[in-house]
C-alpha cells in the first residue's frame, strides 16, 4: 500500500478515537515517506491523544523542521 493509504486509514482512526491503531497506521505511513510533514504533525496529535506527550512535541517539531 502507499503512503497515502496508510496516512488515510491513520486519519480516520483517529477520527473514531482508535488512536493507537490510527498510531500504528501512520507509523507505518511516515515509514514509506519520512519527508511529508502532515504525515509527523497528525503523528503528533496522535502521540498527545494516547498520552505520549514528550513523543508528541518531539513529531511536531520533526514537522516544523520538514515544513517550516
Amino acid at each position: 500500500s502507499s503512503a497515502e493509504t496508510w496516512y488515510n486509514r491513520g486519519t480516520s482512526r483517529l477520527a473514531i478515537g482508535q488512536a493507537r491503531e490510527g498510531l500504528k497506521d501512520l507509523d507505518e505511513a511516515i515509514r514509506l515517506s519520512p519527508r511529508q510533514a502532515r504525515f509527523r504533525a497528525v503523528r503528533a496529535q496522535a502521540c498527545s491523544m494516547t498520552g505520549d506527550d514528550a513523543r508528541a512535541l518531539a513529531e511536531a517539531e520533526a514537522a516544523l523542521k520538514l515544513d517550516p
